[in-house]
């Protein structure tokens, strides 16, 4: 190569003791030569290539970094919450307002007419679970969820008296409407039919 093509690229790059990446080969566009070319004057001359430093913006949603080619505007985290559906319910224990996503929400709306639980905002607040009885609707003790049967909680002696009424089978059929079974006995009786 011939001297003044040097001379303009050594005019080029000036005073500076770092070159970041891609500007290596905008300067060869510029001056009409390869870019090889101009990392060996930049490496006789002590001048360094190196990545650009990374620019960071900032989340919509909570405020924190992200990176600068982030085009949602949003973190990780926001972006999954901002595409989700969520719901804002209340704990019917403690009182609390929670969030829950769609499907968690399908979910217990579809065991919801059985159980006649929850919903409940932690795993502290679904523990021992006092509720009122499916026959009856008396207030029933506190006991575990996995102690609840198919129509939710009942007296021992409640359940006896379901079980000479209907069969155990068509208990899964009972919904929350004919709660308390006692005080539907008749439409119980007519629907689900006797042993």
């Amino acid at each position: 190569m011939s001297a003044t093509t040097s001379d303009r690229l050594l005019g080029l790059i000036g005073d500076r003791d770092v070159l970041y990446r891609g500007e290596m080969t905008r300067l060869a566009r510029e001056v009409g030569c390869s870019r090889e070319w101009v990392r060996q004057i930049c490496a006789r001359r002590g001048v360094k290539s190196r990545l650009k430093p990374k620019l960071f913006g900032v989340c919509s949603g909570c405020r924190k970094r992200v990176a600068a080619g982030n085009r949602s505007g949003f973190c990780a985290q926001c972006r999954t919450k901002k595409s989700r559906r969520v719901y804002t319910l209340t704990c019917t224990k403690c009182g609390e307002k929670f969030e829950r996503s769609h499907k968690e929400h399908k979910s217990f709306l579809r065991r919801a007419p059985r159980h006649r639980l929850g919903p409940f905002c932690s795993r502290r607040c679904s523990n021992k679970v006092s509720g009122d009885c499916s026959y009856c609707g008396r207030r029933v003790a506190p006991r575990w969820p996995s102690r609840i049967g198919l129509l939710g909680a009942m007296h021992p002696a409640c359940t006896r008296r379901l079980e000479a009424l209907v069969t155990r089978r068509a208990w899964s059929r009972i919904t929350s409407e004919h709660f308390p079974i006692a005080a539907h006995r008749d439409a119980v009786l007519r629907t689900f039919g006797s042993k």
